[in-house]
């Protein structure tokens, strides 16, 4: 259905002017979220590193919630691509080795929008 996929088209162009440097990405649930102010970029990669200890994370369980959850978050980010850098396609990366997570789990899990 064209009329439908146009709309839809339509609603991300908008969705992305109104969150211009935040980082896309899906909640648990497969509900759209972004990634912005505190969890993201640099300062993210800062805090996660401070929990490490002998070059290893903790079990997620381990880490404060409000950081839990930006891990979780970054974890399906949404950061292929030339409009991201490097530091959030590391935030991914971290976030996915936190949890434990391979490549090939998050893609076939990622819902589609």
């Amino acid at each position: 259905m064209k009329g439908i996929e146009d709309i839809r088209r339509r609603a991300c162009e908008i969705e992305a002017r109104v969150h211009v440097g935040w980082v896309p990405s899906t909640t648990k649930t497969g509900e759209r979220a972004w990634i912005r102010g505190r969890g993201s970029g640099l300062q993210f990669l800062r805090e996660l590193t401070k929990w490490m200890r002998d070059n290893e994370y903790p079990a997620p369980d381990d880490l404060p919630e409000d950081l839990r959850e930006q891990v979780d978050l970054w974890s399906r980010a949404e950061v292929d691509g030339s409009d991201f850098g490097e530091i959030a396609r590391m935030n991914r990366t971290q976030a996915r080795r936190v949890l434990g997570i391979e490549e090939n789990e998050i893609k076939s899990n990622t819902p589609s929008i």
